[in-house]
């Protein structure tokens, strides 16, 4: 059985952490602005649990990003490393992974925060409009998600 899923609001958790406004929380935001632009700014990203049945596994999964005006900056160099915390897409900001949590380091940077491996990225380009594709294939099966950046 083969599964293929849309992506919208009501199955992934997503936000952005910005070092300039440290408290401030933007899930639910539709737009990411600015996003990779700075490595004091990052995206966390992950597909809710509830949407892959335990007894299922998981041959391939790809997250693609694409950016929203082709004429503006896309860096070239993004990373992505798995999260090793739980986070709340309604709390998480640079200093908070959730209601009186914080990040082990600020912007999910910590070695408890998110993993030293990083996921592959491969950069692409669709009717000439800039993106990354992100190979989720291999993330542990208790997802936390990705933190994504730009060096």
């Amino acid at each position: 059985v083969e599964l293929t899923y849309q992506l919208n609001t009501d199955v992934s958790d997503d936000t952005y952490l910005n070092s300039l406004s440290p408290q401030d929380n933007n899930g639910g935001v539709q737009t990411v602005l600015g996003a990779g632009l700075s490595p004091d700014f990052s995206v966390l990203f992950k597909l809710m649990d509830v949407l892959i049945p335990t007894c299922a596994s998981i041959e391939e999964a790809t997250l693609w990003l694409y950016a929203g005006n082709p004429n503006l900056r896309f860096p070239s160099e993004w990373q992505a490393y798995p999260l090793l915390s739980p986070w709340d897409e309604y709390a998480a900001s640079w200093v908070h992974r959730a209601p009186d949590l914080t990040w082990e380091a600020p912007g999910a940077t910590g070695a408890t925060d998110r993993s030293v491996d990083a996921v592959p990225i491969e950069r692409i380009e669709q009717d000439g409009i800039p993106g990354i594709q992100i190979d989720l294939t291999t993330l542990p099966r208790q997802n936390f998600g990705v933190v994504i950046f730009t060096n």
